[in-house]
């Protein structure tokens, strides 16, 4: 008798737990590339993509997901969805929505950033880079914390205020911070950020992200300013970038404009 209210006690406590619905989805490309530099050698180029999506809700109305792509399950260069260094994990509610993984920094995720071009996105090289969650535009100068660190990234929306607040993995002596806000209304958004990168020795690095986003009919413009202080004697750099896109039935035309001051 004991041994059946025993079972009939944890089948009547495991109705309480919710269960996630999964997706799949996935993308591809194919193409030539040349990037005209050492060789100028024109090389095919491929990739494809399988994701997996996981969404439900509790029985007490908080929403929980997850994603990550195959290839990050356990990859090559150390990354893995089992880990928190590739793929996130996040719950909603009320409060906001709470994310943790391979999540993007406050102002990836406050700030509009310029638009993707080619197959390969010219390396990121076209975009603003920031100190994020672990990478960034500081890495070449040593000074942002590891690109796989399992980071954190809380967002809270207000009507059509959003703010950020970003933390890499709070261990050993290169982390990351960061706090953003975006404005976003109708077809027009505006994005402000702060990011603090720290580095192994001396001065921590900072960072000042503006940026912005308007849609006029066919055309998306978007263009943003981020200010950099390597702390110490190193020279303050400002970076800009710039992009437009036009539609035209289901072809779009891709041009930018980047710069850097230092």
């Amino acid at each position: 008798m004991k041994k059946i209210l025993l079972a009939t006690t944890i089948l009547a406590a495991s109705t309480g737990f919710a269960s996630a619905e999964v997706a799949l989805s996935g993308s591809a490309y194919m193409g030539l590339l040349n990037d005209f530099g050492a060789g100028d050698d024109t090389i095919f180029i491929s990739r494809a993509r399988v994701e997996f999506t996981l969404s439900g809700e509790t029985d007490g109305g908080l929403a929980f997901g997850a994603s990550f792509r195959a290839d990050n399950a356990r990859n090559g260069f150390g990354l893995s969805a089992n880990d928190g260094t590739a793929g996130s994990v996040y719950i909603s509610g009320a409060f906001g929505k709470l994310s943790m993984g391979d999540v993007d920094g406050a102002a990836v995720a406050a700030v509009p950033q310029v638009s993707y071009v080619g197959l390969t996105s010219l390396g990121s090289l076209n975009e603003l880079w920031h100190i994020g969650t672990g990478g960034g535009s500081v890495t070449t100068s040593g000074t942002s914390a590891t690109s796989d660190d399992p980071s954190l990234l809380y967002e809270y929306n207000a009507g059509d205020v959003s703010v950020y607040v970003s933390a890499t993995n709070p261990s050993g002596s290169l982390n990351a911070y960061g706090v953003g806000v975006k404005y976003a209304m109708g077809n027009y958004s505006v994005g402000l950020a702060y990011e603090q990168g720290d580095k192994p020795v001396g001065d921590s690095v900072t960072q000042v992200t503006l940026g912005g986003s308007a849609v006029f009919g066919a055309a998306t413009i978007n263009a943003g300013i981020v200010q950099t202080d390597f702390g110490g004697a190193t020279a303050t750099g400002t970076d800009y970038a710039l992009s437009v896109d036009y539609t035209v039935n289901t072809a779009t035309i891709t041009a930018f404009y980047t710069d850097r001051e230092e």
